[in-house]
């Protein structure tokens, strides 16, 4: 008797061993949450319901490139993430100097998740640290519905599942897009194109993380009135991105100088097979817009010191840890000394920096990190938005009381606005800092040109006329602009997508008269 028993409790027991083990293979095994994460990397990332990561899926091109040879630092979520996000700066796709847009997207049943909320925090955390711009969009998806969606679906095996509910939201607004158009588009272009329908990101995503609005979480509600789409979302590929599409247009070589310049332009220069390439790329789509070849005696001798170098990547890693990160200018390698030469720019700060090519060891940085910058820009501006023209004219006519604005100029390097306003006789002239509005510089002098009603006559004023000239452009920054008065023309300058336009509008009809790109 007491044996059956025994039998009994060892037959329960060994059942119960079984059901803890499944019960543990539940917990640790099985996926419980996913969400997919897109910068331009598409990643999907499941957890189990320990919050651990179980698996790290790349959903694109980009997203299997990103992952190749990648091993995940452990299983805890927060700390995958963070070396991640690391590993975005370091292969270019986020950094500084720039708005980088990380897309997460879950089962819109989780939208209001503690899950997704320690999503959010550990992204922003990680880039908060690193001191960079960014901002987070939350959306939620449910299963495609429809055949047509499943359709879509496979049409675009290149983009992710929250790609695809935007550009579903992008096809809803505007039904004569078709998927096909989608092909391959990055999110920055498919946030671009939203902002060209007018519809902003709090009208797309359930919620909205950056560090341009404090950090607080921005609920979807109606249009912000002073929404700019291509002025916010414009996106430079990193410089790394940008050498790498050079040395395969050439088909190899070494990089020995690199330039960022103002017309947001790379300027490359590659040695290779005896030649020297000059190769100038759109800093927004790497485009090559030029290239030039021409005999260079050194080339093969630059070429075999290459192996014994530290590479570019890895210099200018050691000189971002030095700063505390920054957007690359400039580099030129230097055979004679062995040195390599950087500018990056950092919280306003050009910082020039020589290295040891073949070391890493940083021979001579100027100025030193955190140095006094009398007279520059205040840095803490890095993270803001400028207050745009139309704000800037508003505020400018009223301090004068009312007037025409006769001339606008944005200085981007300065920070500042300048204008000249004419009213009642007057010429005014008004420095304006282009993030708070703050009148820096007022002069007031006799208008020697004054004539009697002028103040009267019927234009159709700044403010109407960029509009005009960015409905023709897509958008932009305005750069310059000018009333004409005798021949009653108004002449702007707009920066947009890397390209610059020139505009000329009747100031009384608002017809566009010449138009130049």
């Amino acid at each position: 008797m007491l044996k059956r028993n025994r039998k009994k409790w060892l037959i329960a027991g060994g059942g119960g061993l079984v059901l803890l083990a499944v019960i543990l293979v539940a917990l640790f095994q099985w996926p419980a949450h996913q969400f997919t994460l897109d910068v331009n990397p598409s990643l999907r990332i499941t957890t189990n319901r320990m919050g651990q990561v179980i698996d790290i899926e790349a959903l694109n091109s980009d997203g299997g490139q990103f992952l190749e040879g990648y091993e995940p630092p452990g299983r805890n979520l927060e700390v995958v993430i963070n070396d991640l996000v690391d590993r975005m700066i370091l292969t270019g796709h986020i950094s500084g100097g720039r708005d980088n847009i990380v897309m997460i997207t879950v089962d819109s049943e989780e939208l209001d998740s503690k899950y997704l909320e320690k999503v959010n925090e550990a992204i922003a955390a990680f880039l908060q640290n690193r001191e960079l711009e960014y901002r987070i969009l939350n959306q939620g998806v449910t299963d495609l519905e429809s055949e047509d969606r499943e359709n879509q679906q496979e049409i675009l095996e290149e983009v992710s599942p929250g790609k695809q509910a935007l550009i579903r939201k992008l096809m809803e607004e505007d039904e004569t897009l078709t998927p096909e158009e989608f092909d391959e588009i990055s999110l920055g272009d498919l946030l671009r194109l939203a902002g060209e329908m007018n519809l902003s990101p709090n009208e797309l995503f359930a919620r909205i993380i950056g560090s341009d609005t404090g950090d607080d979480e921005q609920e979807s509600s109606e249009p912000r009135d002073d929404y700019m789409p291509r002025d916010e979302l414009d996106i430079v590929r990193g410089w790394d991105f940008a050498i790498n599409a050079a040395l395969e247009a050439v088909g190899g070589g070494m990089v020995v100088s690199f330039e960022y310049d103002q017309d947001e332009e790379y300027e490359v220069e590659i040695l290779y097979n005896g030649y020297r390439y000059e190769i100038e790329m759109n800093a927004y789509t790497a485009e090559i817009l030029e290239m030039e070849r021409e005999a260079d005696d050194q080339a093969e001798e630059y070429l075999a010191e290459q192996e014994h170098l530290i590479g570019w990547i890895q210099a200018v890693e050691i000189a971002e840890e030095e700063i505390g990160g920054g957007q690359v200018m400039e580099l030129e390698y230097n055979l004679e000394d062995g040195e390599y030469k950087m500018e990056i720019r950092y919280h306003d700060t050009d910082y020039d920096i020589e290295m040891n090519a073949y070391t890493g060891e940083i021979l001579e940085i100027d100025p030193e990190p955190g140095d006094d910058r009398n007279g520059e820009r205040d840095p803490s501006h890095d993270q803001e938005e400028v207050i745009g023209e139309a704000m800037a004219s508003e505020l400018a006519l009223e301090e004068i009381g009312g007037g025409t604005v006769m001339e606008f100029e944005y200085d981007r390097d300065d920070g500042i606005y300048e204008m000249e306003i004419k009213y009642e006789g007057y010429e005014y002239e008004i420095t304006m800092d282009a993030y708070t509005g703050d009148i820096i510089e007022f002069e007031r002098d006799e208008d020697d040109d004054y004539r009697e009603g002028e103040d009267e006559e019927v234009v159709i004023g700044m403010d109407r006329a960029v509009e005009i000239a960015k409905e023709r452009i897509g958008g932009g920054v305005v750069i310059e602009f000018e009333y004409d008065m005798d021949d009653g023309e108004y002449e702007m300058e707009i920066k947009y997508d890397g390209n610059e336009y020139d505009v000329k509008i009747d100031a009384y009809t608002g017809e566009i008269l010449d138009f130049d790109d």
